[in-house]
C-alpha cells in the first residue's frame, strides 16, 4: 500500500453533537478432456473447485468456488472468480485478472492477494480484504466487510441488511480511490486516506478517526450515535490522548438523524451544516 497522505492543514476543528453453450461434436472427433470433465452446463474454459479438487497453479479460464473447495494459496487466475452461495474460502497470496463475485451467504478471504477487477457481493455474509489491492471497485450486499492495509482503487459502495445487529463495514489503514458509501450497520474507519469523499446513510453507529477524506462527508438518516475524532488503533477508534485529527477537505453535512452526532479533532475545509 502506497501512503499518499495529503498535508494536514486544519481549517476548522469543531465541537458538534449533534455479478453454455455446449456445441456437438463430430461423431468421429473426441471431445476435449476438460470438455468432459466440466459438467454440461458449464463452458469448458471454466474450472469447477469443489471438495477433493486440486487445482493447477494457473487457471487460464474463470474460476468457481464451491462450498469445501480448500485453502487456495499462491493461485493465479487469467479470467473470473465466483463463490459459490454458502461458499468459505481463503485465498493467499494470489492473483486474479478478471472479477470477483461472492455469492449469497459466503465468506471470503483475500489475503496479500492482487484483484485486477473489481468485487461484486450479492448478499454475502462477509469479504474481508488484507494487505490486498482491488483495481476497481467493491460493491454490492453484505453482512460485513472488512478492508484492512489494503488499496481499492475504485469505489467502496456498501448495503448492509437492516436485519444485521453487529455487522458493517470497516475500513483501516487503507487508501480508497473512489467513493466510500455506507448504508446501514456498525461501521469504522480508522487511519485511512479516501481520494473523494464518505457518506454514511441510516447506519446503526458509525466512527471516524485519523483519516482524511479530501471530498464531502455526509451522515444522513442515522438510526445511531456517529462520532468523528480519536486516535486509530489498528480497526479501533479510541479515545487515548493525544488524538490524531482527521482532515475533511471540503465539507461536512448532517441531516435527518435520529441520535447525536458528535464532531471532535477533526479538520473541516469546507462548510459545516447541520439540519
Amino acid at each position: 500500500m502506497t501512503a499518499r497522505r495529503t498535508a494536514r492543514t486544519a481549517v476548522a476543528t469543531a465541537a458538534v453533537t449533534l455479478a453454455a453453450c455446449v456445441g456437438a461434436a463430430p461423431p468421429a472427433l473426441a471431445a476435449p478432456a476438460s470438455a468432459v470433465d466440466a459438467p454440461v452446463d458449464q463452458p469448458a474454459d471454466v474450472t469447477v473447485c469443489r471438495p477433493g479438487t486440486v487445482l493447477p497453479p494457473l487457471v487460464a479460464g474463470d474460476l468457481v468456488v464451491e462450498p469445501g473447495c480448500g485453502f487456495l494459496d499462491g493461485l493465479v487466475v487469467r479470467g473470473d472468480v465466483r463463490f459459490t452461495p454458502d461458499a468459505d474460502m481463503i485465498f493467499q497470496a494470489g492473483r486474479i485478472e478478471g472479477d470477483v463475485e461472492v455469492g449469497r451467504d459466503a465468506t471470503v478471504y483475500l489475503t496479500l492477494t492482487q484483484v485486477r477487477g473489481g468485487i461484486r457481493l450479492d448478499d454475502a455474509r462477509a469479504l474481508r480484504l488484507e494487505s490486498s489491492d482491488v483495481a476497481r471497485s467493491v460493491r454490492g450486499d453484505a453482512d460485513i466487510v472488512s478492508v484492512t492495509r489494503s488499496d481499492v482503487a475504485g469505489a467502496v459502495n456498501v448495503a448492509v441488511p437492516a436485519a444485521e445487529t453487529a455487522g458493517g463495514v470497516v475500513v483501516s489503514q487503507s487508501d480508497v480511490g473512489g467513493w466510500v458509501n455506507v448504508h446501514g450497520g456498525v461501521n469504522r474507519v480508522t487511519g485511512s486516506w479516501l481520494a473523494r469523499g464518505l457518506t454514511f446513510s441510516s447506519v446503526r453507529a458509525a466512527r471516524v478517526c485519523e483519516t482524511d477524506v479530501l471530498a464531502d462527508v455526509t451522515v444522513r438518516w442515522s438510526r445511531g450515535g456517529v462520532t468523528f475524532g480519536g486516535r486509530a488503533y489498528d480497526a479501533l477508534c479510541t479515545d487515548e490522548a493525544p488524538p490524531v485529527p482527521n482532515t475533511f477537505g471540503a465539507g461536512l453535512l448532517v441531516v435527518g438523524n435520529a441520535e447525536s452526532v458528535r464532531l471532535r479533532d477533526t479538520a473541516v475545509a469546507g462548510g459545516l451544516d447541520c439540519r
